[in-house]
């Protein structure tokens, strides 16, 4: 009996720690927000590359993209809960970038909304707060650095945003289109909350800096090409999921590269990660961390969906390069 309650006690101590770690980070981010006079949209928006317009009233903010590709520097570029960002594209296969110029984290409480690909590079740190909403073709957010030469000319080769220890944190959901991607990667990427991504593809890559592929037969590859080398601050791992990632008949890939100075595990997830089978296409999850510990603690699913079908692939792989195809 002695035994079962000292169990459940230490069941106990568990819970607490992961929710007060959770109140933690929410909390950095409260006060960066509250630092900076937090505004309900974003603010400060210039077009430096491709076209398109921004209208914003009251709580909604709508970038019109007339080219297929766009970048848009803020100074800031938060949302407020109750508020909407929303951003009208050419197609699918257009790209906003969103690049913040100001010193301060960007919050999402509200809703991001895009019928094409968005991404937000914040060298600060990008946090989707609990009740925000990402629903759009396809998402990235990180703290690397990209410029505008390199992305209209499609080299993705992202480099270190210039300041250490900054990281990516879903707590909401994020909900990309089927087919599409969702995209998380910096120094420190945690997700806590919601993705889905059916027939896509979902990536939490820990990098100081990597590059991103994308080719037109609906593929993507993400190759880091340069170690984290600070330690967490929160103590976690450099990709850590506590929450839980949908990708039905897509792929999902963790992959984190540390320095030796780095102390602690480079890849852990303790949540959920389901790439089933979805019209008889077969899933796949890859956990990558090179050299560096991987702990699975959590549940991993590649099974059919349906009686008939099989299950996908779910290897702890070390190769450098992983190519999900």
């Amino acid at each position: 009996m002695l035994k079962l309650v000292i169990s459940f006690a230490w069941l106990c101590m568990q819970v607490t720690f992961s929710a007060l770690m959770r109140l933690r980070v929410l909390a950095l981010f409260s006060c960066l927000c509250a630092a900076q006079g937090y505004a309900a949209g974003p603010s400060g928006g210039v077009v430096s590359a491709g076209s398109a317009t921004i209208t914003q009233s009251a709580a909604q903010t709508t970038i019109k993209q007339s080219s297929d590709k766009a970048v848009v520097n803020w100074s800031n570029f938060s949302i407020g809960s109750g508020s909407t960002v929303r951003f009208v594209q050419p197609s699918a296969s257009s790209i906003a970038l969103n690049r913040v110029s100001g010193a301060h984290a960007s919050v999402i409480q509200g809703a991001l909304q895009a019928n094409g690909q968005v991404w937000v590079l914040n060298p600060n740190g990008v946090l989707i707060a609990p009740g925000g909403q990402v629903a759009t073709g396809s998402f990235l957010a990180t703290t690397r650095s990209l410029t505008d030469q390199q992305f209209m000319a499609g080299q993705y080769a992202f480099t270190d945003g210039g300041v250490a220890g900054a990281s990516v944190v879903n707590q909401g959901s994020i909900i990309v289109a089927e087919g599409g991607y969702a995209v998380l990667a910096g120094e420190a990427v945690r997700n806590e909350g919601y993705i889905e991504a059916n027939l896509g593809q979902v990536v939490l890559g820990g990098a100081k800096a990597f590059t991103l592929d994308l080719s037109g037969d609906n593929t993507l590859a993400f190759v880091v090409t340069a170690p984290v080398d600070v330690t967490p601050t929160d103590s976690k791992a450099i990709v850590d999921n506590s929450g839980s990632i949908q990708a039905a008949g897509g792929r999902v890939l963790m992959t984190a590269r540390a320095a030796s100075q780095v102390v602690g595990q480079v890849i852990n997830t303790g949540g959920v990660v389901a790439a089933t089978s979805a019209q008889m296409v077969n899933g796949k999850i890859v956990l990558d961390g090179g050299a560096g510990s991987v702990s699975v603690a959590g549940n991993l699913d590649v099974s059919g969906k349906t009686s008939g079908q099989t299950g996908g692939a779910k290897p702890v792989c070390p190769a450098l390069w992983q190519r999900l195809v």
